[in-house]
């Protein structure tokens, strides 16, 4: 759990795993018997409130004049990516970056995802496709501009199926 949230938003990681344990404890009747889906939903749901509440901060600062702070997405994704595929999934939109970390990073199956995401095994599918496509133009198009590195997909085929 703490893995998930450490890879999205470093900074906020425990408060992201201590706020999903609370939520699990008080739904404790409703977690399944595979519950890593379900946290991991819970954990994503809970990450997005906190980067809200931060946006919400950010607009109220912006209205006290002085310098806006930088964002930090790139420093979000884990150190051992190259280059090109950092700059490929920072740019890619939050729903199709989270879909391939989920299958990639946190090894979710499909049926997981689903969960995860709140959505149908088969949307899972097609957002897997979807985005996989897309990285991979971002990445030929850095190819095109820069000749001398050729790009290495580190997002493996396909999540597994599930059970």
């Amino acid at each position: 759990m703490r893995r998930y949230a450490w890879r999205r938003e470093p900074a906020f990681a425990d408060d992201v795993v201590a706020e999903t344990f609370v939520v699990a404890w008080r739904r404790l009747d409703e977690i399944p018997a595979d519950a890593r889906g379900w946290l991991i939903g819970v954990a994503r749901n809970v990450r997005l409130n906190l980067l809200r509440a931060q946006r919400r901060q950010r607009a109220l600062a912006s209205r006290i004049p002085r310098e806006a702070e930088p964002e930090l997405a790139a420093e979000a994704l884990p150190a051992p990516v190259s280059e090109a595929l950092r700059k490929a999934l920072c740019d890619l939109p939050a729903l199709d970056r989270e879909v391939l970390l989920l299958s990639a990073w946190d090894e979710l199956d499909r049926s997981e995802i689903a969960v995860a995401l709140g959505c149908s095994k088969g949307a899972v599918s097609v957002r897997l496709h979807r985005a996989r496509r897309r990285v991979q133009r971002a990445l030929d198009a850095l190819d095109d501009r820069d000749e001398a590195s050729p790009s290495v997909i580190a997002i493996p085929g396909g999540a597994r199926n599930g059970r």
